[in-house]
């Protein structure tokens, strides 16, 4: 069995903040719903494919947003 990296929901959190990265702009460049995304940042369960892709792309954000 392969081990799944789940990064801690906080540190998820403050890295969208310190990027000044929105739940709306999230679920708009990611195209997932936003009640998929406010589930997750509430620390609902969701997928792990729907987890991997909100932290691929806070992570593939480079600078924070003006």
């Amino acid at each position: 069995m392969i081990p799944i990296n789940i990064p801690d929901l906080d540190e998820v959190i403050a890295e969208a903040n310190r990027k000044g990265l929105s739940m709306y702009r999230i679920t708009k460049e990611t195209g997932l719903s936003s009640e998929t995304v406010s589930r997750y940042f509430s620390g609902q369960k969701v997928t792990t494919r729907t987890m991997e892709r909100i932290v691929e792309y806070i992570n593939g954000k480079d600078e924070p947003e003006n």
